[in-house]
């Protein structure tokens, strides 16, 4: 019995991401062009971070400020100088002093623009000097080091499939070669038409 079939898809990107902005600042350097190769956690762009800067030194010495503090009540109170809620009141306080020192760190930290992912830049969308906001565009990434072929299963079909089936490929670019990729995804629920989404992953 044969229980070949054919379907046609469309191809994309393993991984296609919008890298958008977390802080509010000028940029001051951009380290890629348009088409250059990066790899996850590469410096991409930096954002004027002197305001972030100065937050977390403040931060940081209101929080030591609070240690000492915290240290004289804590001694204090085995003498019976102060009470156990004055105690409990500067631990507090050194609490949300260390979240705000956290927070302060992660914005100066953000202020260094990285590339979550490997991959090409293909379009970038900011200039040096141009101020850019919470949610700004930087940098479009895709990874094509292997590629997605999305197509769609009726019932009949998508029963022969299992994840991890080989599947044969044509390309109309590459008419005299062959491809092989593998199921990666099957829907567990049809579309609209009562088709079944299904995923192929291959080598790109």
């Amino acid at each position: 019995v044969n229980l070949d079939f054919s379907v046609n898809g469309k191809l994309a990107a393993n991984q296609d991401l919008m890298l958008i902005s977390e802080v509010n600042g000028r940029i001051l350097s951009i380290k890629v062009k348009e088409g250059d190769r990066v790899s996850q956690g590469q410096v991409l762009a930096t954002v004027e971070s002197t305001y972030s800067s100065l937050d977390h030194q403040a931060a940081s010495d209101a929080l030591q400020k609070l240690k000492v503090d915290q240290q004289r009540l804590t001694n204090a109170l085995k003498t019976g100088g102060v009470t156990q809620a004055q105690v409990d009141e500067i631990n507090l306080a050194v609490r949300n002093a260390e979240s705000q020192l956290a927070q302060a760190k992660k914005r100066l930290s953000d202020a260094t623009i990285k590339a979550p992912i490997s991959g090409i830049i293909n379009k970038k969308y900011i200039e040096i000097g141009s101020f850019v906001g919470a949610g700004t565009q930087l940098f479009n990434i895709v990874d094509v080091s292997s590629l997605k072929l999305n197509v769609t299963a009726n019932e009949r079909q998508v029963v022969q499939l299992a994840v991890g089936s080989k599947v044969d490929i044509s390309v109309p670019v590459f008419q005299d070669e062959a491809f092989t990729g593998a199921v990666s995804f099957i829907a567990p629920k049809a579309d609209n038409s009562l088709n079944y989404p299904v995923e192929i992953k291959l080598d790109n």
